[in-house]
């Protein structure tokens, strides 16, 4: 818990994590401070959830604490807020160094990689667009291309090979060359992701 997320007013859902590492003998302490922040997050309009993990050595040396909002909006009222001020000042004094922050928006929240920003999160429209015509495409052209051997197999083992197809070339092909196009006509070139 440190600085309010930038930009604000989105309508994705968001997701914070906040690493703080306790001072030697404060463990207990900073475990309670933690505790009372997700109390009091809860009573904020917009929460969605929160949880404390503890520390995991060597990996994971620090508390995490990730509080989930509706929108930016919502999270930026609670990161703004008098009564989470309060709390960073006892945090401050119960941990070492200041705390590590990563917010996500949207589906990327659960796949985002150690050390992830704020991500601008597309609508849902038109990541729903974008998936349903790469995959009607890839659907189609497994048919026409595979369909006589596949259609030898028993159905379970014809569905789990056209899953597997149509899942590796979404992951590895398609989506990435989608995304690079889709920045290149946003006007992004590499710079900012449109999508991830």
């Amino acid at each position: 818990m440190s600085e309010p997320v930038p930009g604000g007013g989105g309508i994705a859902p968001v997701t914070v994590l906040v690493s703080r590492r306790a001072l030697p003998g404060r463990e207990d302490d900073l475990l309670a401070e933690l505790r009372r922040a997700v109390e009091v997050a809860a009573t904020f309009p917009g929460h969605e959830g929160a949880e404390v993990h503890l520390p995991a050595p060597p990996h994971q040396p620090e508390h995490v604490v990730t509080f989930r909002f509706t929108d930016a909006g919502r999270l930026q009222a609670w990161d703004r807020s008098p009564e989470r001020a309060e709390i960073v000042r006892r945090l401050d004094d119960l941990t070492e160094g200041p705390p590590r922050r990563q917010a996500v928006a949207g589906l990327d929240a659960w796949l985002a990689p150690p050390g992830a920003t704020v991500v601008a999160v597309p609508p849902k429209w038109r990541t729903a667009l974008l998936t349903g015509g790469a995959i009607y495409v890839l659907i189609l052209g497994v048919n026409l291309s595979l369909g006589p051997l596949l259609g030898r197999l028993p159905l379970p083992l014809r569905t789990l090979v056209t899953v597997a197809l149509l899942v590796s070339l979404m992951t590895w092909v398609v989506m990435p060359v989608l995304t690079r196009l889709l920045n290149a006509l946003a006007g992004r070139g590499g710079r900012r992701p449109l999508t991830r």
